[in-house]
């Protein structure tokens, strides 16, 4: 996917709440099972590797791709910097 357009989906999932914006209390990396990626939405192959993240906030557990991960941690601290 477009990075470009992986962000603004990234964006708009933090501004409705399917997104958290806190900190991460734990960060595994797995194999993909059949999640799907809380960034993205795509499904990860069994092949593929996975980022569980427990997110602080409300110890929700999140899947992302690696890249996926790196984008949301970022926004979501622009997201911050940008309501205070």
């Amino acid at each position: 996917m477009d990075t470009a357009l992986l962000r603004w989906l990234i964006r708009v999932r933090l501004e409705d709440g399917r997104l958290p914006h806190g900190d991460i209390a734990g960060l595994i990396e797995t194999r993909g099972d059949g999640h799907r990626c809380d960034a993205c939405g795509a499904l990860f192959e069994t092949y593929e590797r996975a980022q569980s993240a427990v997110v602080i906030e409300d110890w929700t557990e999140l899947w992302f791709h690696r890249a996926c991960l790196q984008l949301w941690d970022a926004e979501r601290h622009t997201a911050y910097r940008r309501s205070a």
